[in-house]
Order: structure tokens, then sequence, then C-alpha cells
């Protein structure tokens, strides 16, 4: 047998535990094998050549030779640094299942759990995020110096900014990189914040994650107003700010009431909506488990043996879901796996023979799930009511996943049903509903009834 190795991002995550600002060394290290302080030197040592080119902006032509070559060295090592950052993923993904898992122990009865990462002081992470404003900035000016300026000579007959005198141009990388690095400091603080709220944390670092957040914007603001300043002159600039803020305040006498109204009533909806399918939910498992087996318990002339195994099975089945220990390591991953898993348990159940033809297959998922759940309600209720002759078809397809339970009993009007009856309404029809499919209980074809379970597999 041949072994397939698939690619795996795993060895390429940048884990906030190694790293001093973004974690990118620590990446390289690991693959290239080498000392992460050497990789750090190497990444370092280069990209320093640009600080003292900064001053040098102002008189941006009469230097440009100069900060051409600081910048030429400068730019592999911190551009390339830019972009690992961006594209390599971080494990904050990890880190949330492993503090929910924290957080949940308790009322999983889990006697220990993997602690999970020590977060370091509010000083170290404020040091980092200005570390990474820092590197973003200077970066940006780097870009702009080179990239941006070759871009322009390229233009036909480019005179870079005509309004401007020529020594001005540095100074607008300048602001560029201020800006830059004001947008840095704004969102570099919600990781950080995600982080603390996934571990029980939330007001760890909200004093200083607002306070960057401020300061970002106070960047982002000055520089702004800099370079309209030195495009267009003090005098027109002051005057276009005081327009602009007028306008801004008037728009925000209107948006703001508009704004909280409408925030307010989006949460309010998704809060209840978040509650109703819980509780949706939890009603359709109860009765497919706990209400189906005191249904069978009150079978006349039930063996008594039996019915305490069965009762047993039924409170460990009620346990694991209440408690949700995490996943079982027995249970089927594979769509064709589970449904055959699902009608022999039945047939063992219930003592009646469940033929079942399967077609094609796919990975059990969430919504899979769902389907399951609503087939094994049908499946219960054909054989609690019609005894033999129980037909299950599962076509699986690239489009969707239809599931057929096809019985010969006496047949079933669901309009008869009473309001207070949830089974077909909440285990089958609304169980599809809310995992984005449809299901049908019709009269089948010479006599008893057909339930017809639809799941999408493409869904918008």
């Amino acid at each position: 047998m041949v072994a397939v190795l698939l690619p795996s991002t795993a060895s390429w995550t940048r884990h906030r535990d190694e790293s001093l600002l973004a974690g990118v060394c620590a990446v390289l290290s690991r693959q290239l094998h080498v000392p992460v302080w050497v990789v750090r030197i190497a990444v370092l040592l280069p990209a320093l050549l640009a600080v003292p080119a900064l001053p040098l902006l102002p008189a941006f032509y009469a230097a440009w030779a100069e900060l051409r070559l600081a910048f030429t060295l400068a730019a592999p090592s911190a551009l390339g640094y830019i972009a690992l950052w961006w594209a390599l993923p971080d494990d904050s993904a990890l880190v949330r299942e492993q503090s929910m898992r924290a957080s949940a122990a308790a009322v999983r009865g889990l006697p220990s759990v993997a602690r999970v990462e020590r977060p370091p002081s509010v000083q170290r992470t404020v040091l980092r995020w200005l570390g990474l404003t820092a590197v973003a900035g200077i970066s940006s000016v780097i870009a702009l110096a080179t990239l941006g300026v070759d871009f322009l000579q390229l233009l036909p007959g480019a005179r870079f900014l005509d309004p401007i005198e020529v020594d001005s141009f540095g100074l607008l990388l300048l602001l560029g990189g201020l800006m830059c690095a004001g947008v840095t400091l704004g969102l570099v603080p919600l990781a950080d914040l995600d982080r603390d709220r996934w571990s029980g944390r939330p007001g760890r670092t909200p004093g200083p994650a607002l306070a960057a957040l401020l300061g970002g914007s106070a960047l982002l603001l000055l520089a702004t107003a800099l370079t309209v300043m030195l495009v267009v002159g003090p005098r027109l600039a002051f005057q276009l700010l005081a327009a602009t803020l007028a306008l801004a305040g008037m728009v925000a006498l209107l948006l703001v009431p508009w704004g909280r109204r409408l925030w307010s009533g989006v949460r309010e909806e998704a809060g209840e909506r978040a509650v109703l399918q819980h509780h949706q939910e939890t009603t359709a498992h109860l009765h497919d488990s706990v209400l189906q087996t005191l249904t069978v318990l009150q079978r006349p002339g039930a063996d008594a043996e039996e019915m305490r195994t069965l009762a047993r099975q039924q409170e460990r089945e009620l346990r694991r879901w209440l408690y949700r220990a995490g996943a079982d390591d027995d249970a089927p991953a594979e769509m064709r796996t589970a449904v055959e898993a699902l009608t022999a348990e039945l047939e063992d159940l219930h003592g009646h023979d469940v033929h079942t033809v399967i077609v094609g297959d796919a990975p059990l998922t969430e919504r899979t799930a769902a389907l399951l759940g609503a087939l094994r309600e049908a499946t219960v209720n054909a054989c609690r009511h019609a005894g033999e002759g129980i037909d299950v078809f599962v076509d699986i397809s690239e489009d969707a996943v239809e599931a057929f339970v096809r019985d010969r009993g006496p047949g079933f009007d669901p309009s008869t049903l009473p309001e207070d009856r949830l089974g077909v309404r909440e285990s089958i029809i609304g169980r599809m509903r809310r995992a984005g499919g449809t299901a049908s209980v019709r009269p089948a074809p010479g006599g008893g009834t057909e339930v017809a379970l639809v799941l999408p597999r493409r869904t918008r």
C-alpha cells in the first residue's frame, strides 16, 4: 500500500509563546534547523540599515544615493518579514480550542486538563504592539521609497507630484509610513483581546488596547492632516479640516443613534435565535433518546433484565451528550459507516429487520449529522408503528445527500398530529430545516409511509 502524505500547515504555524513580535523568525528557525537567534540577527541587521536613513527623507533628492542604497539593502528582510507575517497562520485556533476545553472542564467532570498558555505580562504585550507598529511603519517607508518611486518613474512624463516641492516628496514618504504605523497600532491588539476573552481574562488588556486604538487613530489623523497641509498649504488645509469636522459632527448626530439601535437589535435577535435553536435541538435530542426509551420500557411483558440494560445504556448516552466530554474515538467518520451503524443499532433495539441500501460516501460533518438524527427518528417511527417491511435508502452525491425511509404499515397523515407531539415536527422536519435541508412525510405507493430527507451539500 502506498501512503500519501498530505501537506500540513502545522510546522509553519506561528506560536505566540515562542515569539518576540510575530513569530516569523521562530518558524524559519524550525524549518531551517538553525538557532532562532541566528535567524533573528540575519533578519534584523539588514533592516536596521533603514533606520539611519529615515532622517534623510526630508532631503530626498539631495541624499537619494544614500537613501537608495540603505533602503535597497533593507528591503528583502523588512518586506520579507511583513510578507511572512501576513502569509503564515497563527495558533489562534489551537489556543481557542484549548481555552474552551479548559473552561468546560468543571462541567464535563474531567479530573485534569492540560494547562493553557500562560499569557505574557501586559508590559511585554504593549512592547510587542509597539515593536510591530515600528516594523510596519519602517517597512511601508522602505516599500514606498523603493517600489513606489520605481513605479512612478515608469509612468510616462511623471513628475512625482507637481504641487509639492522637490524635497517634500521624502516627507510624503515619511507621512505614509506614519499612516501605516497608526493603522497597525490600532489593529494589532485585536488578537490579544480575542485570546484574553477565550481564556476567561477579558479584563487583562482592554485599557492598553483602548489606548493603542486612540494612539493609532491620533497618528492616522495627524499624518493625514500633515499630508493635506503639505499638498495644498496650511490655510486651505485648515479650512478643509474645519469643514470636514463640521460635516462629520452633523453626520454623527444622525448615524450614531441609528447605529446603536441597529446594533442592539442585532444582538438581541442573535441571542434569542441562539436560545431558541438550543431549545429546539435539546427538545429533538431528548425526544429521540429519552422519550423513545421510555416508550420501549412501557411495553407489556418485557424482560426486566433487558429493560435495565436499556435504561443503563440510555443513561450513559444522555450523560455523554449533556457533558460533551469530547469526541468519541470509536465514532464513525464517514456517512456510510454511520448509517450502517445506525440501522444495525435500531435492528438490535426493536427486533425488526431494516433493509438498507447506501450509494456513495462522504465525510460525516455537523450538517450530515443532523440528517442522521432525522433519519434515525424516521426509522424509529417505522419500527414502532410498522414493524416489518422497513427500507432505508441513502444516496450520497456531490450536490446533495438524499435519504428515504419507507415502511408497509397502516400509513400516516402528519396533519392529524396534535400540537403537543413534536417527534415528526421537530426531530425530523425542524431538524432538517435548521440544517439547511428539507423533509417530507407522505403516503408510500402501495401503502405505508415514506419519509424523504434532502440535504444540499453546497450552501450559500
